[in-house]
């Protein structure tokens, strides 16, 4: 089974705050996404699956990669750079940071 910290591990890796997760996981809160990180609760198969998908993977891809010992990848960070072809230009343009 996955542990607590297998779980913080894709949460992060998603990047995502206990907070976030718990929303997109609904009917969660902030402090049952800390006690499941901390071990403090065990989870099922479908809590573990749900988590996962929240998280933006598939359990079968993790359970694969934790066997393995391979790292879970961490997801791409939002795009600084947006494409400008509505000016007509192929350019990238940095967005601005107000």
């Amino acid at each position: 089974m996955i542990t607590g910290q297998e779980l913080r591990l894709l949460r992060i890796s998603a990047r995502l705050t206990q907070e976030e997760l718990a929303k997109k996981l609904g009917g969660y809160s902030k402090q049952t996404v800390s006690a499941i990180e901390g071990g403090r609760r065990n989870v099922g198969l479908e809590v573990a699956s749900n988590w996962a998908s929240a998280c933006g993977y598939e359990l079968q891809v993790i359970f694969r990669r934790l066997q393995l010992g391979e790292p879970i990848p961490a997801k791409e960070e939002p795009p600084i750079f947006k494409d400008d072809s509505e000016y007509g230009t192929k350019k990238n343009k940095r967005l601005p940071t107000w």
